[in-house]
């Protein structure tokens, strides 16, 4: 999970180093990060129902759709103005380094790599060769 965080924000970084007119280069970072922000989402939502308990479930997604959108018109506020002192490209550059950084300490100082796939993988098998 991790990795394709890291590999979104290359994306992002890919865009923002991109001289104006270089579409080919604008346009691989933005597939790259399109294409894995799908995976990304896909990974998260499955561990989140893996490990919240089923009485849990309704509160904790009504948490993140909340919190998801709470977070479009409070990035607009605040990007506005730092695209205008910084520049698009420059807020981008900086949000993209930012978010690798935030991705490697997670997985660093969180429990999100003791997440164990391989053992709900085995118990859902066992459960259907019975």
């Amino acid at each position: 999970m991790v990795i394709g965080m890291i590999i979104i924000f290359t994306g992002y970084l890919m865009y923002a180093i991109a001289p104006i007119g270089f579409y080919p280069l604008m346009g691989s970072g933005v597939f790259i990060l399109g294409f894995f922000l799908l995976i990304i989402n896909t990974i998260v939502l499955t561990v989140v129902q893996k490990t919240i308990p089923q009485d849990k479930m309704g509160r904790v997604f009504s948490i993140l759709n909340t919190l998801a959108m709470v977070a479009s018109p409070i990035g607009a506020i605040v990007s506005g103005p730092l695209s205008e002192i910084y520049g698009a490209a420059w807020l981008y550059f900086y949000c993209a380094i930012l978010g690798i950084i935030i991705s490697i300490s997670a997985y660093m100082f969180t429990g999100l790599r003791h997440v164990d796939y391989d053992k709900e993988i085995n118990v859902n098998n066992e459960k259907l060769n019975e």
